[in-house]
């Protein structure tokens, strides 16, 4: 449609012209001036197929002849040129792409005019005439999608800037959410990337969504977008150790700067793979990355980043990483704007080899696969890390329970040592006391011996008192009464106290066999050292302070004894020849002997200090020394535990192979029985034949003899019917019975 309309062909008499047909002239002229100023629009009118013999753009090419004819500027003869050449690759499609494919790819490189790039990218991309894919577009529309939230919180941050998307819920917004939504239903591994949809929005600039969509499949699937675009990234991360090795070959200097400044590829790079460099440059420039893309695939991005590396190399190597990233981010779009041609040319001599770069592609995956296989191990390390940390922690909690239990038995074995002790002291107490209950037990029976005698000796003599006789016999029989209850008092208590040190003394056995008895012993050992350190202290203290307590008592009497007054006449001062001066020196020697007292009795304090921190110090070692016995002993457990671990595994792995023998067994065990079940199947079948053949010849058999008997009966009931009435002969007779002869055999 263009914005001129003649009257011939729309139908108008130029004479007397209707209302209706003015109307309808101005409302086709409005909408052509609409056309014309969307550009978008413009881009996206297609000639027709080049069969039908002409298109809109050679009549265009004719238009821009006829203006070179007419005169102009040499841009402008150029730009006619182009556009006659462009038209003709367009109308002469598959010549070009056959037989001059070389032709077809320098003009790509030029640059593609924007009246015929959505054309040409989707005749490079075959999605001029794609009728399913259309199709499905549609379908697609009418479902949802999971990625439907999260393709709407990202499009207004695609292309935020361009007037297209800028609007919010605009026709560019709601495009790009058609289109991102049907690709995510279309191809449901890859869903949705944010990357993908600055190249969908470069799409939409050019043409509609339809083509958008064509266009967009067959670029994922054919030029490898679609493994850049899959959640694990792995073309990513491959396109990113290529590059770093083009750069290390074509670039050493800017390499090993990246290097120095920790400036990694992905950093800087990762965007012009994922959005073929839509946010890294101005739209049009966009634009004729996608033309060079999409004729000579992913290796043009390679060259494109190379070129710009070689532009930016001697301001790259100038600056630290902040000035790296200003550089390539946000002076990148001005210096390609005004330099693209520059900077396109310089990609275009940037050689790539192809074997260098498939076998940069195996390294890749090797180094991948090796980073896998480490993760696997890694992952199996930790898990066999943390199980023996468990481990660990357990062993620990019981080595500190045993080291309690140990304490506590040893605490109650010194309390049961101080009760065995108190044990016999009372035992020898008791003793004692018994021995005294003997002896006065002897006595009184003794005194009793003797008041008898004195009884039998006195009995006759006159004035004798009987009474007082029996009452001294009967407080003797008391007293002689409680002792033997005391003495049988002291001998159950003996009793119990052998008991007692019987029972402790078979306590001590137990623990001493209970506990190694090197351990016992050691702290048996350590606490002797301990008590012979500590009387050793005491008895230094004691003979301090008596050597202090004498030298006090020096001190007093010498003080007693020049405490006298001074002179007998009541004067102050002593006299000429008095010895003050000696007195002086005196006391000055005693009070220097107490200094030296407390100076050696500090001494004997510090002595007695370190004494006691080197019995600290000594039970530290010893403990040190336990629990670096107990560490062997935990490792030797640990080696125990490891050897069984692998005892496990192997038994483990073992009993797998057994199971899948017997899977194997049991598998073909069922195979071999469901053959056998086939085949009694088959013969039952066979025989199930068999027998419905046979019911159907009894059958048949049994209809012929019903016949046959019927058929004879009636041909009896004839004959007789036949020799009453008539009375047919004897031939007649033997005839008939000839004819039924056969029909009985066949019965």
């Amino acid at each position: 449609m263009t914005s001129e309309a003649s009257p011939s062909s729309s139908g108008v008499d130029p004479d007397n012209p209707r209302k209706e047909d003015l109307e309808l002239l101005a409302l086709l002229e409005a909408q052509n001036r609409a056309l014309e100023q969307d550009a978008k629009t413009k881009a996206s009118i297609r000639p027709p197929c080049a069969a039908k013999g002409h298109s809109r753009q050679n009549s265009t090419a004719s238009g821009h002849a006829s203006n070179r004819s007419m005169g102009g500027s040499p841009t402008e003869h150029l730009q006619d040129e182009q556009h006659v050449q462009w038209g003709q690759i367009v109308s002469d499609w598959d010549l070009y792409v056959k037989k001059k494919n070389y032709v077809l790819k320098e003009m790509v490189r030029q640059g593609i005019p924007p009246q015929y790039r959505a054309i040409i990218w989707q005749l490079m991309c075959q999605t001029y005439n794609c009728p399913d894919l259309r199709e499905k577009y549609h379908a697609f529309l009418k479902q949802s999608s999971p990625f439907e939230k999260l393709i709407k919180r990202d499009i207004a941050r695609t292309y935020p800037n361009h007037e297209y998307f800028k609007e919010k819920d605009g026709l560019g917004q709601e495009g790009l959410l058609n289109v991102m939504k049907a690709y995510s239903l279309y191809d449901r591994e890859v869903g949705y990337c944010q990357g993908s949809a600055f190249i969908v929005g470069l799409l939409l600039t050019i043409m509609n969504e339809e083509e958008t969509f064509c266009v967009l499949v067959k670029l994922m699937s054919e030029y490898r977008l679609r493994d850049l675009f899959k959640p694990n990234m792995t073309e990513l991360g491959l396109c990113m150790y290529q590059l770093e090795c083009l750069l290390q070959e074509m670039l050493p200097d800017l390499y090993i700067h990246f290097q120095s400044q920790s400036f990694h590829t992905s950093t800087y790079a990762s965007s012009w793979f994922l959005t073929l460099f839509s946010t890294n440059l101005p739209m049009e420039g966009a634009r004729r990355v996608m033309d060079v893309f999409i004729s000579e695939g992913l290796d043009a991005i390679f060259r494109i980043a190379i070129a710009i590396l070689q532009y930016f190399r001697a301001q790259l190597i100038q600056q630290d990483m902040e000035g790296m990233l200003k550089c390539l981010q946000k002076d990148l779009p001005l210096v390609f704007e005004a330099n693209s041609n520059a900077i396109m040319n310089a990609s275009y001599q940037v050689k790539l080899n192809v074997r260098k770069m498939k076998k940069l592609e195996k390294e890749y995956m090797a180094l991948k696969t090796r980073e896998q296989e480490d993760m696997v191990e890694l992952r199996r390390l930790r898990t066999e890390n943390n199980l023996l940390r468990q481990r660990v922690t357990i062993l620990e909690q019981e080595t500190s329970d045993l080291a309690d239990r140990l304490i506590k038995e040893q605490i109650e074995r010194q309390r049961e040592n101080e009760d065995r002790y108190h044990t016999k002291k009372d035992l020898d107490t008791t003793r004692r006391t018994s021995q005294d209950a003997m002896e006065k037990l002897m006595t009184a029976n003794n005194v009793i011996r003797m008041l008898q005698d004195q009884m039998c000796g006195t009995a006759g003599t006159p004035g004798f008192n009987t009474y007082q006789k029996d009452a001294e016999i009967t407080k003797l029989q008391k007293e002689l009464r409680s002792v033997k209850m005391r003495e049988i008092d002291s001998q159950k208590a003996m009793r119990e106290m052998k008991e007692r040190v019987q029972e402790l003394e078979e306590s001590n056995r137990r623990m001493r066999d209970s506990k190694p008895e090197h351990s016992v012993a050691r702290m048996q050992e350590e606490l002797t050292a301990v008590r012979m350190r500590e009387a050793e202290a005491n008895l230094s203290m004691k003979e301090l302070r008596k050597r202090v307590v004498v030298l006090e008592t020096e001190w007093q009497r010498h003080l007693g004894s020049h405490s006298s007054p001074t002179s007998d006449g009541g004067q102050s001062g002593p006299p000429k020849n008095s010895p003050l001066n000696l007195a002086q020196l005196q006391d000055e020697l005693m009070t220097l002997r107490l200094r030296e007292a407390e100076t050696l009795a500090d001494g004997q304090e510090s002595r007695q200090r370190l004494m006691e921190s080197e019995s600290h110090c000594s039970l530290l070692q010893n403990q040190l020394r336990r629990q670096e016995e107990e560490n062997q002993s935990l490792k030797q457990m640990y080696t125990q535990l490891q050897e069984s671990l692998t005892l496990m595994e192997e038994r483990l792995r073992e009993e797998i192979n057994r199971r899948e023998d017997l899977d194997a067994e049991l598998r073909t065990t069922d195979t071999a029985a469901k053959i056998c079940e086939a085949e009694k199947n088959h013969v039952i079948a066979g025989l199930q034949a068999k027998i419905s053949e046979l019911e159907v010849r009894n059958e048949e058999l049994l209809t012929a003899r019903l016949l046959n008997e019927s058929k004879n009966n009636v041909l009896r009931i004839r004959s007789a019917s036949m020799e009453e009435d008539s009375g047919i002969s004897n031939s007649s007779t033997l005839l008939l019975s000839a004819n039924c002869a056969p029909d009985d055999s066949q019965a």
